[in-house]
């Protein structure tokens, strides 16, 4: 028997349908909910940009290989992203990132000051920076494509516009498996994959009941980047702590094994937390790109996969190892 046939539930970036992000094991049960109330884009196998529509999940290739891409609501304020013009720009005191894909250049003047110049058609150049309140002023030299300035620290997927701004509504990816699925007496949380940035925010993969009462999660805290594991059991934390790792935005892959007095987490072939005094929690049915309803994941994940039973230290190594 193979590592992976003990698993319950392995999900990869592959099939797909409206609403839904198919599991290849666990049967229908293991599948997700995919909630978009706006179409979207992503980069395809070929490396072009495509429409993705409403609730349709996204495997993206940006970085060559296919991932889940979950980003949060973000706005295109440039009115015409295809156009080579100036645009001015009402924006607020606030991180503000602008990308475009090219050769050309994008000069900033106005509330903020300074150039942005491409390194190829195919490639997507971005700068972070905070304005004072106030106009913008975007002005455009040479071979300069899909364009985008958000009001966020880092740029998210392209969003066409054509004669106004316009706006991607967030990734919502939830509600797999059962009470049938998990096991409360023991089990594995796996998760390989990355954040969008380390931007200051929590960021949830979870098995749990529903609730913070009794959970499994892991939580990718990108200020410092770090990585937190904590477990919940009827109401009570018993494990809260974290790791410093690379980088936030690197792919890891990191595992969690519960078990009554026996928890630790994996990353990249090495253990990095135990604890041998915890309950475990009881009346999971549910694993999700958040922590009940809150702190969504917004990333890129390779792969999730969850085991009903606590893997050996071997087992766990041979998962984890990059």
């Amino acid at each position: 028997m193979s590592l992976l046939d003990k698993a319950t539930i392995i999900t990869t970036p592959t099939a797909h349908s409206n609403g839904v992000l198919h599991s290849i094991k666990g049967g229908a049960v293991a599948d997700f909910d995919v909630v978009r109330g706006s179409a979207a884009t992503r980069v395809n196998a070929e490396g072009l940009i495509e429409d993705v529509a409403t609730n349709i999940p996204r495997l993206d290739y940006t970085d060559g290989t296919a991932s889940i891409l979950l980003e949060p609501q973000s706005t295109n304020l440039v009115v015409n992203s295809e156009l080579n013009n100036v645009e001015n720009i009402v924006v607020s005191a606030v991180p503000h990132t602008i990308s475009f894909y090219g050769t050309g250049s994008i000069t900033l003047s106005g509330v903020h000051s300074a150039t942005l110049s491409g390194t190829g058609a195919n490639d997507r150049v971005s700068l972070t920076f905070t304005p004072s309140a106030g106009t913008l002023i975007c002005t455009d030299s040479g071979n300069v494509d899909n364009k985008q300035l958000e009001a966020l620290p880092y740029a998210t997927s392209y969003i066409p516009t054509s004669g106004a701004i316009a706006t991607r509504l967030a990734d919502s990816v939830s509600g797999a498996g059962d009470a049938t699925t998990f096991n409360d007496t023991e089990g594995v949380l796996y998760f390989e994959g990355s954040v969008l940035a380390n931007s200051g925010t929590s960021r949830f993969i979870s098995i749990s009941d529903g609730s913070t009462s009794n959970r499994v999660a892991l939580l990718y805290y990108s200020a410092d980047n770090r990585v937190r594991a904590i477990l919940s059991s009827g109401g009570t934390k018993f494990v809260d702590s974290n790791v410093t790792i690379s980088s936030v935005t690197d792919n890891h892959k990191v595992a969690i094994k519960y078990k009554a007095n026996d928890f630790a987490m994996w990353i990249d072939g090495v253990k990095v937390l135990t604890d041998t005094t915890l309950n475990a929690p009881i009346g999971l049915n549910n694993l999700s790109f958040d922590l009940g309803g809150s702190s969504p994941f917004y990333g890129r994940a390779k792969s999730v996969i969850t085991f009903d039973t606590a893997l050996t230290d071997a087992e766990l190594e041979c998962l984890t190892t990059i």
